[in-house]
């Protein structure tokens, strides 16, 4: 995910470069984006770090069920 982001970021900063020298009366539309796109990488990344502590946190807790030798449903 993290590289496909950054490209995605990059290529909003070379679209955001001509659309600015084309129409430099769009800059104010344009900070509007920039903004949507910061809050949507907040989140995304927000997003990441809570997927990743879920799986880690389900990891950990099923080595303590392992060691605790408790038999889960088929096994």
């Amino acid at each position: 995910m993290g590289n496909s982001l950054l490209e995605t970021c990059n290529n909003w900063q070379v679209r955001r470069a001509e659309i600015l020298a084309r129409n430099p009366d769009m800059a104010m539309t344009v900070d509007s984006l920039d903004s949507l796109i910061e809050r949507t990488v907040r989140s995304a990344i927000e997003i990441a770090h809570r997927v990743d502590w879920d799986f880690r946190e389900a990891e950990r807790r099923a080595k303590e069920v392992a060691a605790a030798g408790i038999k889960v449903n088929g096994e």
